[in-house]
């Protein structure tokens, strides 16, 4: 059950919460820690183990706990195993819209949860995401609303993003692009 929740709840949890290379190497470690220690005080206690059995229960569970715990409060944990970025947590959650958005079927369903994802954008607001969340969020809803946006009005939306977003990741190109039309 440890290695099914990393890859299929806790990993996405973090990784989206701007979680950094340190904390994604570092809960699984966790996870595995606390599924051995649970497994030796089984074992302990089986073999009549002397009050030995209790401590290792009780540190396997803490473990198992703040494991879980990443899941449900990743930014707590990340912050205690080595930190986040706001500004990666925008980057993945607006690479996993557009993603969504370009593979995105016919259904009302579908587009009402890339709308609700388009505006979810706002969590990852501050000061200096902004104008870059604004513009981003403008184009992807006028792209899934299907507005009729004027050539020059959308060219010079998309010269602001990539400014913008050039400004905010400077190290690596800006996710810039909505999906194609």
């Amino acid at each position: 059950m440890v290695m099914w929740l990393w890859p299929n709840c806790i990993r996405p949890a973090l990784y989206y919460a701007g979680a950094n290379t340190t904390v994604l190497r570092t809960v699984p470690v966790i996870g595995i820690a606390a599924w051995l220690l649970l497994a030796l005080a089984f074992v302990l206690q089986l073999s009549g183990g002397q009050g030995i059995d209790m401590v290792v229960n009780v540190a396997g569970s803490a473990l198992a706990f703040f494991y879980l715990a990443a899941f449900t409060f990743p930014r707590f944990v990340a912050a205690l195993t080595g930190g986040w970025d706001d500004r990666i947590a925008l980057r993945r959650s607006y690479s996993s819209v557009t993603q969504r958005a370009e593979r995105l079927g016919g259904s009302q369903k579908e587009f009402e949860r890339l709308r609700r994802d388009i505006v979810a954008l706002d969590r990852h607001r501050n000061p200096e995401t902004d104008e870059w969340i604004d513009l981003i969020q403008g184009e992807l809803l006028d792209w899934a609303d299907g507005n009729d946006v004027s050539p020059d009005a959308s060219k010079a939306r998309s010269d602001r993003i990539v400014e913008l977003g050039t400004r905010l990741y400077p190290d690596t190109a800006p996710p810039t692009k909505a999906p194609a039309t």
